[in-house]
């Protein structure tokens, strides 16, 4: 998925000669959904009959993140240029849907909150006074693997699908199904307007 996104920074530099160190404070509005897909065809596993095709959805929509991240450059004759690393704390939005009518699918690990890091860089340029203005690029990686759907049978009688990792007399032992990736992946290229105090 692509799209644009807006935010607020603050933070703090600190030269050393041509050298810069310094820290900075963000907020980003992202509003970027990453959907993926499944189709199954299942059988009845007791008496080998055809159940209709189903299929799968799992979606994730990052909404927004606040990162601290540190960054450290060399300016010369009012550009600089600069490399950043940190921390991101995402919300992070889940839901699942599926047209499977015969099973029941419980979700589990659903929570907001995903920790992820970033790392990128950039440059900037000073245009007036204390103005700035900029291009960066930054990678953010967060760690989202934790989400997870578990199938299970419901219903009497009780039909045991191929969802049932063993069937038995006692039942099904449920199924628990998450996404390949366990990572959100986003690359941004930003335009940056600063105001140097």
């Amino acid at each position: 998925h692509k799209g644009a996104d807006y935010g607020f920074r603050i933070g703090y530099d600190h030269q050393v000669g041509n050298w810069l160190i310094g820290v900075i404070g963000e907020w980003a509005d992202f509003d970027l959904v990453d959907n993926v897909s499944g189709y199954a065809l299942l059988k009845d596993i007791e008496t080998g009959q055809a159940l209709p095709p189903t299929s799968y959805s799992f979606t994730r929509r990052l909404k927004s993140g606040a990162s601290l991240r540190a960054r450290t450059g060399y300016s010369w004759r009012g550009t600089l240029g600069y490399l950043t690393a940190g921390i991101i704390r995402a919300n992070v939005d889940h839901a699942f849907s599926t047209t499977n009518t015969i099973n029941v699918f419980e979700e589990s690990n659903a929570a907001k909150h995903r920790w992820g890091h970033q790392h990128g860089g950039g440059i900037e340029q000073r245009i007036a006074g204390p103005l700035t203005i900029g291009l960066e690029y930054l990678r953010t990686n967060i760690k989202d693997g934790d989400y997870t759907v578990t199938a299970i049978t419901a219903g009497m009688p009780r039909i045991l699908t191929g969802f049932c990792a063993k069937a038995d007399a006692s039942g099904c032992t449920p199924t628990r199904i998450r996404r390949s990736e366990p990572r959100y992946r986003i690359d941004s290229l930003r335009l940056t307007l600063g105001y140097r105090f």
